[in-house]
């Protein structure tokens, strides 16, 4: 999975920062992520033009220019932000009707001992 890969790269970018503040910030976030997309892969957007944000991004600290490797990250995100957020809403639109469909099948079920009389 291709969300393990950059679960892996971003914790060799925190290593090579050699910060044990960043470390220590980093590591609870890493494991919520890595514990959300184990149990949610459909989560993880692989944009095509990844990779390319990636190129951009570490050529952005191979010259040690800070400020367009912040930019390069906030716009990739910011779109797949809204790209996550449409899918969310559409999950969270099924997901309601699939509830409203279920509530409506259990109100149909006969309920009580008058339920199995004829059985």
């Amino acid at each position: 999975m291709v969300a393990h890969g950059f679960q892996r790269w971003l914790e060799a970018l925190i290593d090579a920062a050699h910060s044990l503040s960043i470390r220590w910030i980093a590591n609870p976030f890493l494991d919520a992520y890595r514990q959300l997309m184990d149990r949610f892969p459909a989560l993880w957007i692989l944009d095509p033009s990844f990779p390319s944000h990636l190129a951009q991004f570490m050529a952005a600290i191979d010259k040690g220019d800070e400020e367009e490797a912040v930019k390069s990250t906030h716009d990739y995100y910011a779109k797949i932000d809204d790209e996550l957020l449409r899918a969310l809403g559409v999950a969270i639109e099924l997901g309601v009707h699939l509830d409203d469909a279920r509530s409506e099948a259990q109100a149909e079920v006969p309920q009580g001992p008058s339920a199995t009389r004829g059985l």
